[in-house]
């Protein structure tokens, strides 16, 4: 199981390079150019990660109400406002900045820094989350809901991939493209985490850098083994993608970085953790605190470029 998580680790971070997977990005293609396909893509990522977590329930390899979250939902929302409002300064969110990093923009390592500073700030000054909590107990009815919605979707994307299959007569046309669909990319992502959470819980880079420097959590050998692994897997998709080029920074873009990384470390202290472990971890068990906190990081980002967008557009008329 471990060798399976490592390669899947690798695929995760060559993946969502591929797919140049953003929820800035996603953000503002959908709110300024009226694009909402990156965007669903992240949602759909849940929704595959919540099929093998059902999957893996059902099968006895680990029951939903096993895996815990913790966070409450005024604090959620906190800091899901701060992290949008970091991803913002940066120019990108934890997925963005991972496959930025990767593709030797090395500012990136100031916002890493920089997170490292505010989440232990907040541990410092006790702005943490609440202790873990079960995931939620649903009732029969709702969770049959649920299984026939997400049976519908997994339908619907066969179908798609099918129709693909129909009119390319090989899917290997589109994996040897520079960039990829979204949607593949977040399906690759969602259906990896199973494998990647049953092995090393919770594995997203800013949660396990995020657990050394407070020595808390189980921070094992083989979570730092899949960080390595996905960031591999991402260095080597820019790479073959033809996208792979060093870049500096001025010492006013590093202070900038660096400020956008302790409001993202803040934020990710409330939540707890990044965007990428909402997505994958925190969404997919059905927890409210993280559908708040993710819900709120979007709004903040989205508002901001509906405010850019309006002020250029009065500056312009």
């Amino acid at each position: 199981m471990i060798a399976v998580a490592a390669i899947l680790a690798f695929v995760v971070g060559f993946a969502l390079q591929r797919g140049r997977i953003c929820a800035v990005l996603a953000v503002r293609e959908g709110v300024i150019e009226g694009r909402w396909s990156r965007f669903l893509s992240l949602l759909e990522c849940a929704s595959w990660a919540m099929i093998g977590l059902l999957l893996a329930d059902a099968l006895g390899a680990k029951p939903l109400s096993a895996w815990t979250w913790s966070s409450s939902l005024p604090l959620a929302m906190i800091g899901g406002a701060l992290f949008g409002i970091g991803a913002l300064i940066n120019g990108s969110c934890a997925f963005g900045s991972a496959t930025r990093l990767a593709s030797g923009e090395l500012a990136i390592i100031a916002v890493i820094a920089g997170f490292l500073v505010g989440f232990s700030s907040a541990q410092h000054l006790g702005w943490t989350a609440p202790s873990s909590v079960a995931a939620p107990h649903l009732s029969v009815h709702l969770m049959s809901a649920i299984a026939v919605a997400l049976s519908a979707f997994a339908l619907w994307r066969g179908f798609a991939v099918v129709r693909v299959l129909a009119e390319r007569a090989s899917i290997a046309a589109i994996f040897i493209q520079p960039r990829w669909p979204p949607a593949l990319a977040m399906f690759i992502v969602g259906a990896a985490n199973v494998a990647l959470v049953l092995v090393a819980a919770n594995w997203s880079y800013l949660s396990v850098l995020g657990d050394a420097l407070t020595g808390s959590g189980a921070l094992t050998a083989v979570r730092w083994l899949i960080v390595a692994l996905f960031f591999a897997g991402a260095v080597s998709g820019a790479l073959t993608a033809g996208r792979f080029r060093w870049r500096g920074a001025s010492v006013s873009e590093i202070v900038t970085r660096i400020g956008a990384g302790v409001v993202m470390g803040l934020g990710a202290a409330l939540i707890p953790g990044g965007n990428d472990a909402l997505i994958v971890f925190g969404m997919p068990l059905l927890q409210p605190a993280a559908f708040a906190a993710y819900g709120t990081m979007v709004g903040v980002i989205a508002v901001a470029f509906l405010v850019g967008e309006r002020f250029r557009s009065a500056q312009g008329a």
